[in-house]
């Protein structure tokens, strides 16, 4: 089994990443050729032979951004001597397409599989002769949240899943890692043309039937979008059916409860934190202290690298940036900085990632989180979150990036009764409580920040510390719980929406409370969500932080999208929607997510009272 990154799959990834070219892009020999001793150019067309040595990397210099709509089309044909299997590819990117060729009796099966964070949205399995052209057409809407792949003469419809980010994108003709030398593959691609398109309807394409399109198009999407039964009793005979009722009649123990009093409201606050500490936070022996493993003078600061003991067999990394002059007698605030995926400690300290597997993403300049609160003052911790970064396993060695195993630990440790979050939080709590006696910090102004997955984190990280009076949350806190029950409606494929993720939630968590429940259970603490948060809820923290009596310590700062109360979505989440739905009813704009540096700076100084 061999893991290819070939021209073919970096254009099909590119199609359901972003796309289009400001214009029109035809595949140019001299362009492809430039920097390049291998794939060769053959007239206008790019052959691959890598049975000999590894290719390099051929760039196209253009970037694609298809907010408007596009058109790729090209022409190729694989020349394949032996069965080869292309699983994975190109795993730092949200959306990416899986290959399985096999190649009995000069044919070969060809599978196109959208993924987005691990599941499947669709495929379309073809098969056709090796050693002819095949054209390849792709169209993408953005306004329909649509894409339609061709392939000679079938085609599929596919629906974007909501982690789709439609931004610029360096499209590079590929190639293939080092420990793939001895691979066996030849083919070539031909008449490569990208242009920007005007918006196409593709959502009309749906709901008509295309004799040419493999696609449940019988299906009645608007019927099958909310569970109701058919039968006389009112039960379900479908397990997805049954699976809804039981969220429908699940009331979570701990929800918040807007009639309570103070006094109710804190012995409802204590139990929020006991059970979470039960979920979240296991007994292990006592370690040993964090140990520095080296310190380097930067311009207004200090960077110092450590590495803390969490639980038996465990070392993990952190850094630390000390603004110059702080000391024993000049104390600083000090904040917990926890990265999103993907990111690492070190770009939220503004260094050069370690490995280069750790592609630098979008947003790298302005998510320089720990860096930037350093520079207005604070002392600053961040590590890696687990399986990414430094912590990742041996991904980061084979050029594939951080955090290919999340899904699998995620999995062992719901076998063990804990979850990916709880092990992350976890972690970061014990090296909190050391952080907190550092003899330099003011331990009157402490906060945690965070940005993506970290802002679960660091939302955790303040009910388990009463000492932390700040939190800042680059993140939309929506209810998980009911995202389930009202993402129902199917695609075209007769899918469902798909989870989110395992790495966010708990065993048990939907029977007890959700993120909002925990978020309330913050007041009176001072909140600043940067990124928005769904109308209801809002009004939900504004009730919690009126029963504590500090109205003024909880602000919001919506995504620019949403600015206007007008473009937000303000009543209950009703059963039927699809991801978009979804994420614009909860006034959640993800193409805009990043560190919004520029309120949490500012708000945090002022909390702290830094000039």
């Amino acid at each position: 089994m061999f893991k290819h990154k070939l021209s073919i799959i970096s254009v099909l990834c590119v199609i359901l990443s972003s796309a289009a070219v400001c214009g029109t892009y035809q595949m140019d020999a001299k362009a492809l050729q430039n920097g390049a001793r291998s794939p060769k150019v053959d007239g206008n067309a790019l052959v691959f032979d890598t049975s000999g040595s590894q290719t390099q990397v051929v760039n196209i210099p253009q970037k694609f951004d298809f907010r408007k709509g596009g058109h790729i089309s090209f022409e190729f044909k694989l020349d394949a001597k032996q069965t080869t299997r292309f699983p994975r590819l190109l795993d730092n990117m949200g959306v990416s397409i899986h290959i399985d060729a096999t190649l009995p009796s000069n044919q070969y099966n060809l599978k196109f599989l959208l993924t987005g964070n691990g599941y499947r949205q669709a495929a379309l399995k073809l098969s056709n002769e090796i050693g002819k052209y095949h054209k390849v057409e792709a169209i993408i809407d953005p306004a329909s949240r649509m894409a339609l792949l061709k392939l000679d003469d079938t085609q599929q419809l596919f629906s974007l899943p909501p982690n789709l980010r439609l931004h610029d994108l360096q499209f590079t003709l590929g190639t293939l890692p080092n420990d793939l030398k001895r691979a066996s593959f030849n083919g070539t691609i031909r008449n490569l043309k990208i242009e920007e398109t005007a918006p196409y309807s593709l959502a009309s394409l749906a709901k008509n039937k295309t004799a040419n399109t493999i696609n449940s198009l019988d299906l009645d999407i608007e019927k099958e979008k909310v569970f109701k039964s058919d039968r006389a009793d009112g039960r379900f005979d479908t397990t997805r059916g049954i699976l809804q009722q039981i969220l429908r009649d699940t009331k979570p123990e701990l929800a918040f409860n807007p009639d309570m009093n103070k006094d109710e409201f804190i012995v409802w606050q204590g139990k929020v934190k006991e059970r979470l500490a039960q979920m979240m936070l296991k007994k292990f022996p006592e370690q040993p202290a964090p140990k520095m493993l080296s310190r380097e003078k930067r311009n207004g600061y200090t960077l110092e690298k450590w590495e803390h003991y969490p639980m038996p067999g465990a070392v993990v990394p952190f850094l630390m940036l000390i603004p110059d002059g702080v000391n024993v007698n000049n104390k600083a605030p000090v904040v917990m900085c926890i990265p999103g995926t993907n990111r690492s400690k070190e770009s939220m300290a503004g260094e050069k990632d370690l490995h280069p597997a750790f592609a630098t993403p979008k947003y790298h300049d302005v998510n320089k989180m720990a860096l930037e609160y350093t520079k207005a003052g604070m002392v600053t911790v961040t590590m890696d979150n687990p399986s990414f970064g430094e912590t990742s396993d041996t991904v980061r060695l084979s050029g594939n990036g951080n955090g290919a195993d999340v899904h699998t630990i995620s999995m062992y440790l719901f076998g063990m009764n804990w979850s990916y979050i709880g092990l992350a939080t976890y972690m970061n709590n014990q090296l909190m409580q050391w952080v907190k006696e550092l003899p330099f910090i003011d331990k009157s102004k402490i906060a945690t920040s965070g940005h993506s997955l970290g802002a679960w984190q660091a939302m955790y990280l303040a009910i388990f510390n009463s000492e932390v009076s700040a939190v800042v949350l680059n993140q939309n806190i929506y209810n998980w719980f009911e995202s389930v029950k009202v993402r129902t409606k199917p695609g075209n494929s007769g899918r469902r929406p798909g989870s989110f993720g395992i790495t966010f939630v708990y065993p048990g968590m939907y029977e007890i409370f959700d993120h909002p429940d925990l978020l309330a259970s913050l007041a009176p603490r001072a909140v600043l969500c940067t990124e928005g948060l769904p109308s209801k809820d809002t009004e939900m923290y504004q009730k919690a932080y009126q029963i504590m009596g500090a109205p003024e310590n909880f602000k919001v700062i919506q995504f620019k999208k949403y600015e206007s109360y007008e473009s937000r979505y303000h009543d209950k989440l009703p059963e039927g929607l699809n991801d978009a739905e979804f994420w614009h009813m909860t006034n959640n704009d993800g193409p805009d997510h990043y560190f919004k540096g520029q309120h949490a700076v500012p708000w945090l100084k002022e909390r702290f009272n830094l000039k």
